[in-house]
């Protein structure tokens, strides 16, 4: 049996079990200490149950065959509950203190007046420690206590605590308490002063709750999770959740189109309750309504509701009582106050995103969908007042009409935007902006000037009076209505896909993956692999063949400082570029076979001197992943590269680094600058892609001997995406609509294999670049940081080489050209040189940037 004694100023309690073996436990001392005092050796487990803005820990052990667990917001916390646990489990023998008239919080008792009173004491719950363990006689100290709900105790301390001590003064300090304990409340009940301590007041009060209700209701165990958490208030189950859904109150200020003016007063309790009680009174056409309610908030409601009892029946149509000048967000928020949205994104058309609106709103629920959250928001509001209030959208001034109608199915709706438009087509546009107050409500109004001519547009918001003034301008200078413009030469939206089938994407793929196979077989770290492919036909009821010419590999370009002036350094060493530059040294051995009169060559003559591809073989290329540049930065979310204002632009790769950035609007590269430490910028291989759709892949040099030759269709593997990469390879160029023969606009065939790996890979990339086009027998390894191979000599795809080709070449030909320099040899391709400086200006007039080149001098090498 368990035996009581007196208590001392320092009490601890003495537990005799049947069989006589005692076991001691010391209130005032340290449970963990006494725990593992009486079970030496006892091991506590942990584990981690919460987040890292809600701090969860579960603590558990076995103790004489018995598992034993407890919470805690930290472990050193649910350590101690576990301590507690352990020790009035298995020392009272489930014979608690709380069982024989004894709570597990106790102060120490003296007499007074011949009876026992508490005297009076500190009582602290907070992060780090716990509730002091001082035994208490329930009889005495809890005498008259309120009963109260456990669950929500243990769920919501701070909020229980008021409810039950309505009267407390909690007093709060700033800056006392140990570690991030910034704040320490402190509250007075029955003499007893309890304090809480954490790092904010919020915090603070709820250890303060928590002491309260341990030592007055050993309530001890709390959920940790919802006690920072505001309570969700329970629905009212009676005509107040009517009244709530129904919104009478913005009913009855659209109604009378006016505040309305409650006078509200407040009463006594009704008899046998303790809450307030709020009497409201609304006078409307001379008629006072009148209700009450526990709450002011609530009696206004019940007297709303019995006016529009009475007045709905003659209400007519309140459309004139809306200012339709103003925003419809803004007379939304005033008259359906409260009102909750729920959002959402889904792909839409062509897989571009959607934002989702849906509210409900009298009983009826209203949905609506944009291509942004602010369109999509407009649009449902405006649903809301036409079907509500009978007010169509074209009513609202204050908006522009782009705002309400159904987003076009295209990536390119931001470029048709009046302002952006009217700046393509007039770079010179300039706007002025001025101000004024017109009927109380603010006003904008822009004057777009176009030489000496002036067109003037209004609205409530700077955006929409310059909106509306270029609108004005396009549609009497240009006669352009921007919903319906197309650009020159432009795609129509609807079009066919041009497509390469996946079995035969497939079968570029595979031949280029097994010929990479065959001459490196242990090379694994290539991250781009590109190749030029021919596709030979030889009659129409068999198959074509396939035939890898050149192979390169490589995710970088050379370093300033390597760069060189002598032609001995490869500048690029992306996969493509080198592919390319392979494919180009077999342009040349086939030239020099054809000039040399062999039969089995690509080449046909046109006797004029120059030589032309057989028109039964098509060049095809591959990449493994997509090109760098704009064919890849957009190529995951299509919609969001046709809003991005970068999107179509073209871009440089970043030395000594993988990746590529806008160019900068005025850059020209010099030597000096660049041995100075300016960036080298090297254009991307989207952009030089997309060169090559103009000028052909043969370059300047062999243009003097062979016509240009365009790619049939482009293969990509990774990151594949058909709108981005036509926009990215072709369309961007679109403008082009005049060509000097036999220059054209090559529109290739874009393909994706069926079978890829689409894991990305994180694996750092190799800064060697690998090359092999036909005809040779070995691979060559090229540093891409030096530009020239790992054995420090010249690569055979260097300008250099293409130099000493050209001249093999023209001893060959009858043609005979006098030129001293690369550069000069460059130049003497007129029609070449002159294409190039179109398709320049019109990247420019694209608004896509400019081509930054690389320095001068660097073509100034010769013999």
């Amino acid at each position: 049996m368990f035996t009581k004694r007196q208590h001392s100023e320092n009490d601890s309690y003495e537990f005799q079990p049947s069989n006589s073996k005692k076991s001691k436990i010391e209130t005032q001392k340290n449970p963990v200490s006494q725990m593992h005092e009486m079970y030496p050796g006892i091991t506590i487990d942990y584990k981690n149950e919460g987040t890292p803005q809600q701090p969860k820990f579960l603590a558990f052990t076995t103790v004489k065959g018995k598992h034993f667990d407890c919470y805690g917001a930290s472990k050193q916390k649910a350590k101690q509950n576990l301590a507690i646990k352990i020790l009035y489990t298995n020392n009272s023998m489930n014979n608690s203190p709380a069982n024989i008239g004894y709570s597990d919080i106790r102060p120490n008792l003296v007499k007074k007046n011949g009876y026992e009173q508490s005297q009076k004491q500190d009582y602290s719950f907070s992060d780090e420690r716990e509730i002091s363990q001082k035994m208490v006689n329930q009889k005495e100290f809890f005498m008259d206590r309120q009963a109260v709900d456990e669950d929500k105790v243990r769920c919501h301390p701070a909020m229980m605590l008021t409810e039950t001590f309505p009267k407390l003064v909690i007093n709060y300090v700033e800056g006392l308490g140990k570690g991030d304990h910034q704040f320490k409340a402190a509250a007075e009940i029955n003499g007893n002063m309890f304090y809480g301590e954490g790092r904010s007041k919020k915090i603070a009060k709820i250890n303060l709750a928590k002491s309260v209700f341990s030592c007055l209701y050993n309530i001890r165990v709390y959920n940790e999770e919802n006690s920072l958490k505001p309570p969700k208030k329970d629905l009212i189950k009676n005509d107040e959740t009517n009244l709530e859904k129904m919104f009478p109150l913005a009913q009855l200020k659209n109604l009378l189109g006016g505040n309305l003016k409650f006078e509200i007063v407040k009463q006594e309790p009704l008899p046998g309750s303790n809450e307030p009680v709020f009497h409201a009174t609304l006078v409307v056409e001379g008629v006072a309504y009148e209700a009450i309610g526990k709450s002011k908030s609530l009696a206004k409601l019940r007297t709303a509701k019995k006016v529009l009892e009475i007045m709905k029946p003659k209400r007519c149509d309140t459309s004139g009582k809306i200012d339709t000048s103003r925003h419809p967000n803004t007379v939304f928020n005033e008259l359906y106050q409260g009102v909750n949205f729920v959002e959402s994104e889904a792909k839409g058309v062509n897989d571009n995103l959607e934002f989702h609106y849906e509210t409900t709103i009298e009983g009826k629920v209203f949905k609506e969908k944009a291509s942004s959250k602010k369109k999509a928001k407009l649009r449902l509001i405006l649903k809301v007042f036409q079907e509500l209030n009978g007010i169509p959208p074209v009513d609202w001034t204050s908006i522009d009409s782009s705002d309400t109608g159904h987003d076009k199915e295209t990536g390119l709706l931001q470029a048709h935007q009046p302002i952006v438009l009217l700046t393509k087509l007039n770079p010179h546009i300039r706007f002025t902006m001025t101000e004024d107050i017109i009927d109380g409500a603010k006003k904008y109004k822009a004057i777009a000037f176009v030489g000496e001519q002036e067109f003037v547009g209004e609205g409530v918001s700077k955006k929409a009076a310059k909106t509306a003034a270029a609108r004005i301008t396009l549609k009497i200078l240009f006669g352009i209505e921007p919903e319906n413009y197309k650009e020159p030469g432009e795609f129509a939206d609807d079009e066919p896909k041009n497509e390469i089938s996946a079995e035969f994407s497939d079968s570029i793929a595979d031949a280029v993956q097994n010929r990479f196979a065959a001459l490196l077989q242990d090379e694994n770290q290539s991250k781009v692999i590109a190749a030029f492919v021919l596709c030979i036909y030889e009659g129409e009821d068999v198959a074509p063949k396939l035939k890898v010419i050149s192979i390169g590999t490589g995710t970088k370009c050379i370093s300033g400082e390597q760069i060189g002036q002598k032609g001995e350094t490869l500048n690029d060493c992306h996969g493509e570029i080198i592919a390319c530059r392979g494919f180009r040294q077999f342009l040349y051995d086939e030239l020099v076979k054809s000039l040399q009169k062999k039969t089995d060559v690509i080449f046909k003559s046109k006797g004029n001197g120059k030589f032309v591809l057989k028109p039964n073989i098509k060049v095809y290329l591959y990449i493994n992943t997509a090109p760098c540049g704009d064919g890849r930065v957009f190529s995951l979310h299509v919609q969001q590269g046709a809003k991005n204002k970068t999107a179509g632009m073209l871009r440089t790769k970043i030395e000594n680094g993988q990746g590529t950035i806008p160019v900068p609007e005025k850059s020209i590269q010099t030597s000096d600058g660049i041995l100075e430490g300016e960036r080298l910028r090297t254009m991307s291989c989207s952009d030089k892609i997309l060169k090559w759709n103009v000028l052909g892949v043969q370059g300047a040099l062999l243009s003097l001997f062979i016509e240009p030759i365009y790619l049939h269709g482009i293969v990509v593997g990774l990151h594949y995406n058909y709108d981005t990469l036509k926009r990215a390879l072709i369309k961007r160029i679109a403008k082009m609509d005049s060509f000097s023969q036999p220059y054209q606009l090559n529109l290739p065939s874009l393909g994706h294999p069926s079978k890829i790996d689409a894991v990305r890979d994180t694996s750092k990339s190799t800064s060697n670049s690998f090359n092999w086009y036909y005809g040779q027998n070995t691979v060559e390894a090229v540093n891409s940081i030096t530009g020239q191979t790992v054995i420090q000599t010249p690569s055979r795809l260097c300008k250099l080489a293409f130099f000493d080709k050209l001249r093999l070449v023209i001893s060959l030909s009858s043609n005979r050209f006098a030129f001293q320099t690369y550069h000069d040899a460059k130049m003497l391709a007129k029609e070449y040189q002159s294409t190039k400086e179109y398709f320049f200006k019109a990247l420019s007039e694209s608004l896509c940037g400019k081509w930054i080149g690389k320095p001068y001098e660097h073509d100034m090498f010769g013999y």
